[in-house]
């Protein structure tokens, strides 16, 4: 079994991936800004799990827990980076500063994430970091001018350090996941109308939940999947691959 950290751990997929990687016997570092939902997460799973508050936007702060996991736990043996956001606004009516702040969310605290992690990955030479995009960053959506660019960078990101990263025998992979019920995304998913267009663009005629990103994270950050790394994959009811 081995340590892995959690940015976003309170989201709806953060805290999936927390129950799956405790199931299976893994410690935790749970990274959140919510310190009220990560004290209900500490006394959910007990043992083996530490709670970090902080901001992913502040590469000091994800210093911290990745410093924090060390003294408590050992070495990182990889990190789920389960921070982002969701905007749908036309192009024109968004502001430069609604722009960069996505890409301050979704692409910086990526890189943040990535520079805290992997002088420790590469010390252990091996490791897992997975990312998360969106499918609108595969295929283009109206009204995801700014978040679809946002998350392109980040499998920009993953792809150029994947290949830095080899040399350590460190593997780095994204999920793109399609539409995901959780919290996040409620205004969509609890809107009759947007729920029933969204659903019709998902080929498998369901939308995501948490366990299904979580299962592939999982998977990922396992020895099972030692031989994938720099790779985009999608979690998306078939949405970017296939038309019916």
């Amino acid at each position: 079994m081995g340590t892995f950290l959690i940015t976003g751990a309170t989201g709806g997929i953060g805290s999936a991936i927390a129950r799956r990687l405790h199931d299976q016997g893994h410690q935790l570092a749970l990274f959140s800004r919510n310190a009220e939902k990560l004290a209900s997460m500490k006394s959910t799973f007990g043992e083996r799990v530490i709670t970090i508050e902080g901001d992913a936007q502040s590469p000091d702060n994800l210093s911290h827990a990745v410093a924090a996991a060390k003294e408590t736990f050992g070495e990182l043996m990889g990190a789920a980076h389960a921070v982002g956001s969701i905007m749908l606004k036309p192009l024109s009516a968004t502001t430069a500063e609604e722009f960069e702040q996505q890409w301050r969310q979704n692409t910086l605290s990526a890189f943040n994430l990535l520079k805290a992690v992997m002088p420790v990955l590469q010390r252990a030479r091996g490791g897992s970091v997975v990312l998360y995009s969106s499918v609108a960053s595969e295929v283009g959506i109206g009204n995801h001018e700014a978040i679809g660019s946002a998350k392109a960078g980040v499998v920009g990101l993953a792809r150029a350090a994947a290949a830095s990263a080899t040399r350590y025998g460190v593997r780095i992979n994204v999920l793109a996941p399609g539409l995901t019920r959780t919290p996040l995304s409620a205004f969509i998913t609890d809107n009759e109308l947007s729920s029933k267009a969204s659903l019709a663009m998902h080929p498998l005629g369901r939308l995501g939940e948490p366990d299904d990103i979580a299962s592939a994270t999982a998977f990922l950050l396992s020895s099972d999947a030692g031989w994938i790394t720099g790779q985009v994959i999608p979690v998306d009811g078939g949405l970017t691959g296939i038309r019916k």
